[in-house]
């Protein structure tokens, strides 16, 4: 009678095709053609996500005590694929140069775990007590990979190449409370505290990065009701 839970997931798997053709035309200030470009881009992305939600409620009493618990997870991934195409002509429409030919690979995801749990708890008629503790964490990983076509073999391009790994881990809690000063005047007091985990990892260019911070967030409000 005073404990509810639930569970919920969802789950998504969508496979996208596009093929995009292009003509520009530039021409000088006098309006003679001086170059004509023609242009293909083929993209196939492929997403996957997965989420999913447990959360329990539970009434101490009927004067509103009660605790919520919510657990999450979220994964998703891209697993996309593109092709460029380009070709430059001049105004004779000979071709200029070599057609320019590019691959790219771009598998993308993250993963996300995150629970929190909040308590409120009526002191009396006029003030109320709400405590809550946050926990999540982050973790992205983004392989992005270009290939040109050089000499007919196929070459990574590392200008336009990097694998990159992120996480991130975030631990909050908070208090508040809200009371009434007279019959029109309330007020409302609260305290947050964070404190936030960053590492990058750029493992194409051998870099990586932390950071780690915390703060303390107050809060104070007053109300009056006039009428």
């Amino acid at each position: 009678k005073k404990t509810s839970a639930s569970v919920s997931m969802s789950v998504l798997d969508l496979k996208m095709e596009f093929d995009n053709n292009i003509t520009n035309k530039i021409a000088n200030a006098n309006g003679d053609l001086q170059t004509t470009n023609i242009g293909r881009t083929l993209m196939s992305p492929r997403v996957t996500n997965y989420s999913s939600n447990f959360n329990v409620r539970h009434k101490f009493d009927t004067l509103g005590t009660e605790l919520n618990f919510d657990a999450d997870y979220i994964n998703y991934r891209d697993k996309h694929k593109q092709q460029f195409y380009n070709s430059f002509y001049n105004s004779t429409g000979t071709l200029i140069n070599k057609p320019d030919t590019l691959y790219g690979s771009l598998p993308t995801g993250y993963t996300i775990y995150a629970t929190k749990a909040d308590f409120s708890k009526p002191l009396n008629k006029d003030t109320k007590l709400d405590i809550g503790a946050k926990f999540s964490y982050v973790e992205s990983d983004n392989n992005i990979q270009f290939d040109s076509i050089i000499n007919n073999n196929r070459t990574v391009d590392i200008t336009r190449t990097n694998h990159f790994i992120y996480k991130e881990q975030i631990v909050a809690g908070y208090a508040n409370l809200n009371t009434k000063i007279s019959k029109k005047i309330s007020m409302q007091a609260g305290l947050r505290y964070e404190q936030t985990i960053g590492k990058g990892n750029s493992i194409t260019n051998k870099t990586t990065f932390t950071n780690n911070y915390q703060q303390l967030f107050p809060t104070l409000y007053l109300s009056y009701e006039a009428s």
